[in-house]
């Protein structure tokens, strides 16, 4: 038997098959732009350890790749393990420009390893990551002074404002300041340049003006690079450093590029000198124009 299907009908079938399956093609093709549109994973970059035994090998080996100061947008992947013994006899200008380029792809790769977990980190937040590694997890809780029992949601949240960026410029500038341009005893002897402390004789060195009842010791690195990821977790996880992370968060909130010059006013407390300092460092950002150094990436 034939049927006679009315004139319109099929029409009215579709409409109400599109008004159905519309929705959800439309969800897709939004769900697949904001994939397309969100930048991709950063992936870390290891440096190539190297030691150099004077100044001008080292200057031999950034002018092989045009590394000048100010830098470009590209430097060389390239972590020197000490500091040359002859930095205090350079002239005052070569020696600050040589000092910034030794330290600088050191701070690049950590500054790039911490975007690296940070997304990682975002993207279980969200959703976008539905299995991760749960070891992995409680390794950075561990590493950043924070109990790995916290619920998943507050425990993620606490890790986010603890791994994020220190600009560049401020790394630099407190360096030069606790190290004497990498002339300082404890920056030659040690590998540090960030004036940190250990209450364990086994890692660090007897400081010879240490006063009277003090059992502090300056803590020993095993490279610059080495000395540099301690002071990028103590500032990213120590107690004192508080307004330091809750400076960062604000910006990140309101879109803000990391401000180094605002951000050290957060170091109120790393030294004894209180504001003196914290006004010291910011002084050092700006006559070296660390607060202008834009993005930068590593080369091999």
């Amino acid at each position: 038997m034939t049927v006679h299907r009315h004139r319109g009908e099929w029409p009215l079938h579709l409409a109400m098959l599109l008004a159905s399956v519309l929705p959800v093609l439309i969800a897709l093709l939004l769900s697949w732009y904001i994939e397309t549109q969100r930048p991709g994973p950063i992936h870390p970059v290891s440096l190539s350890v190297q030691s150099f035994s004077s100044t001008d090998e080292i200057e031999e080996v950034f002018a092989r790749y045009g590394y000048h100061w100010p830098p470009s947008a590209e430097v060389p992947a390239i972590a020197i393990r000490a500091l040359p013994p002859a930095m205090d006899v350079l002239p005052p200008a070569q020696k600050k420009s040589l000092f910034f380029r030794i330290l600088l792809p050191m701070v690049v790769a950590e500054n790039r390893r911490l975007v690296s977990e940070r997304q990682w980190l975002q993207g279980i937040l969200s959703g976008r990551i539905a299995s991760f590694a749960p070891q992995r997890l409680e390794a950075l809780a561990v590493a950043y002074r924070l109990d790995p029992a916290l619920p998943l949601e507050r425990l993620l949240t606490q890790l986010l404002l603890r791994l994020d960026e220190v600009p560049a410029g401020l790394v630099l500038a407190q360096a030069a300041n606790e190290s004497g341009w990498g002339t300082s005893r404890f920056s030659r002897k040690a590998n540090n340049l960030f004036g940190e402390w250990t209450w364990d004789h086994r890692q660090g060195v007897l400081p010879a003006q240490r006063p009277e009842g003090a059992t502090h010791y300056v803590r020993r690195f095993g490279s610059l690079y080495e000395s540099v990821r301690a002071y990028f977790n103590n500032l990213n996880s120590g107690p004192a450093y508080r307004p330091f992370r809750r400076l960062r968060a604000a910006m990140r909130k309101e879109g803000k590029p990391l401000d180094p010059v605002v951000l050290a006013e957060g170091l109120i407390h790393y030294s004894a000198r209180g504001s003196d300092y914290v006004e010291e460092i910011q002084l050092m950002i700006r006559i070296n124009n660390l607060n202008k150094l834009g993005p930068l990436d590593l080369v091999r």
